[in-house]
């Protein structure tokens, strides 16, 4: 009787591990999309783009020449190429593109997280707080790290195209400010070691304001690598784009991917 429990026990424990194994992969992301493929979820159709959740009670619509990559909690990558309706099951007999390198794995179980915060964080209700910039900063990204000899900073405008908008950039730990009025949309910045020096730390920002109030200000960060502190993670880069380019995605490709979703820009 006793041996009897305790395989009901291990059998109760065996179903519980299985349940939470299939709800903790219930959603998988859109990333990469070719064409125009569609989700229709709660009997609204919406456009897939990057960074979509897919979850189980959706379906995925292809059309002709209609091409999308999609990824799972574990960091497998999916395709489907065909046009067609796909029920969430159909996606999950979908067998993964195979690649035997640890790196790109990884480097889609990162992205997930990605997704999955950024879900959760549009889906929370917030306070809107006014702030002095009001235009919207585009490149560079926030929290990114960069090495190039260069950097493009480009923002969105207000639809007054004459007004004078200023540029503000600061060293973290530092109280100096630079301010660069311009009519622009974008302004190029070189790494001379003056202005711009390498192993240091940035905030941006764009302001309507000539004098704007700091504390309101919203400041995106940047961080410039030096030689010895990109040669650290070069090797795992070097690994990582063998890996991606094995799963068919090209070296102009990779630079972007590794940009947007890993914030190292090189």
């Amino acid at each position: 009787m006793e041996q009897l429990y305790k395989i009901k026990k291990i059998s109760l424990l065996f179903f519980f591990l299985g349940y939470l194994s299939i709800n903790a992969q219930s959603n998988f992301y859109a990333y990469k999309i070719e064409g125009k493929p569609t989700m229709l979820l709660n009997d609204t159709l919406r456009k897939v783009s990057k960074g979509t959740k897919i979850p189980k009670k959706s379906s995925v619509q292809l059309n002709k020449n209609d091409k999308l990559l999609f990824i799972n909690e574990s960091g497998e990558l999916f395709k489907l190429a065909e046009a067609g309706k796909y029920m969430y099951n159909d996606l999950k007999n979908k067998t993964a593109i195979k690649d035997k390198s640890s790196f790109t794995k990884k480097y889609f179980s990162y992205v997930w997280k990605q997704f999955t915060n950024n879900t959760t964080n549009k889906t929370k209700t917030g306070v809107v707080y006014r702030i002095d910039n009001i235009v919207l900063m585009q490149q560079p990204a926030d929290s990114i790290k960069i090495y190039f000899p260069e950097i493009q900073f480009s923002w969105n405008r207000t639809k007054e195209e004459n007004e004078t908008l200023y540029f503000i950039l600061k060293e973290k730990g530092k109280n100096h400010i630079t301010k660069i009025g311009t009519n622009n949309t974008s302004l190029t910045l070189f790494i001379d070691n003056q202005l711009l020096k390498r192993g240091k730390e940035y905030q941006w920002a764009v302001s309507k304001t000539k004098y704007p109030n700091f504390e309101k200000v919203k400041f995106y960060h940047f961080e410039l690598l030096d030689s010895k502190q990109f040669k650290a993670i070069q090797e795992e880069l070097s690994e990582l784009t063998k890996g991606l380019e094995k799963l068919g995605f090209s070296q102009i490709e990779i630079k972007q991917m590794i940009c947007e979703d890993y914030k190292m820009c090189y």
